[in-house]
């Protein structure tokens, strides 16, 4: 039995364990109780930001998981914590698709999953219709204020390093543009669309003359 340690910081690393097959969710918290309870809702809501562990969740009940802490340890802050979390990670046969990144202070794909999502991707296109859908379902789609603040925080600050940039203008260098013809070659767009856009400008540009501060001449009125 791991008993708990005497420190003002102490992270409880845990699996989630498919048991008859041993893959496993790893991941730490402070509160392991807590954790656990948001864990066990979200995978029964359906909701749980591991697609892997959702589905054979899905498939085979709750009854066919157990849930273990793995390692207690004493630690000064949320990056130690996450470096602990990474070390566990890299032991066993995971559901995990995110690893903590090298920063020590985020997640980012594993080496495996970037390689395997590269083949996926690579040379895909989509199709007209497909992308017709994906523009439907996007369209008036305003983000959460919360995550865009918490994104801009992150951000902030934050500059490319050297090795960075050069690999991005590697890749800008290598890329060939494509001599097919565009989106819109060929294409028109239908009367009612163009007078919604005739309207729609209009209306904005009137707006900005009523609000603009620079007095106008007057010309003189022809005799």
């Amino acid at each position: 039995m791991i008993q708990r340690l005497r420190c003002d910081r102490v992270a409880y690393v845990y699996a989630i364990t498919h048991i008859a097959s041993g893959m496993a969710y790893i991941g730490s918290t402070w509160s392991i109780r807590l954790r656990w309870i948001d864990h066990r809702r979200r995978l029964r809501q359906g909701i749980h930001h591991c697609r892997y562990l959702q589905r054979a969740w899905t498939k085979h009940g709750p009854a066919a998981f157990s849930f273990t802490v793995l390692d207690l340890v004493a630690v000064e802050s949320h990056a130690d914590r996450l470096t602990v979390e990474r070390a566990w990670i890299g032991k066993a046969a995971r559901y995990n698709t995110l690893g903590v990144h090298s920063d020590r202070a985020s997640f980012a794909h594993a080496d495996e999953t970037k390689a395997k999502l590269r083949a996926i991707n690579l040379g895909k296109t989509y199709s007209v219709e497909s992308k017709l859908k994906r523009s439907v379902a996007t369209k008036g789609r305003k983000r959460n204020p919360e995550a865009t603040a918490k994104t801009a925080e992150f951000w902030t600050g934050r500059k490319h390093s050297e090795e960075a940039k050069a690999r991005m203008s590697a890749s800008a260098k290598a890329r060939k543009k494509s001599n097919a013809p565009g989106y819109w070659a060929g294409r028109t767009r239908p009367a009612e669309t163009k007078a919604k856009m005739t309207a729609s400008q209009t209306a904005r540009w009137a707006k900005m003359r009523e609000t603009e501060q620079t007095p106008q001449l007057a010309l003189p009125l022809r005799s």
